[in-house]
């Protein structure tokens, strides 16, 4: 998997950093958990506080396009962020195992 920054903007009203991707790889699509280590390590940021917000891809093109953001801190996340888009990037596979053995 390769990531482009295509843009990176600073937002110091809501505490953030905005950053929009290109993302190529090879069979199936990325996981939010994959894209998000994958971004800690180029931008050496805690992956914790980087929200993946959407994933644009189109069938049979091995591109995606992505729209990140990364908070400077913990309580700005949780005051800004909506709870179900917490949620959907907290522990994915924690999530992903409760719900199979459900």
């Amino acid at each position: 998997m390769e990531i482009v920054i295509n843009s990176n903007n600073i937002n110091n009203l809501l505490s953030r950093q905005e950053l929009i991707m290109s993302i190529n790889y090879e069979g199936a699509l990325p996981s939010r958990e994959e894209i998000k280590n994958k971004i800690a390590a180029i931008l050496n940021k805690n992956k914790d506080l980087i929200i993946i917000q959407k994933i644009f891809s189109k069938f049979g093109i091995e591109e995606a396009k992505c729209f990140a953001k990364i908070y400077f801190t913990k309580e700005k996340l949780n005051e800004i962020e909506p709870k179900h888009m917490i949620l959907r990037n907290e522990n994915i596979k924690e999530n992903e195992n409760t719900s199979s053995n459900q």
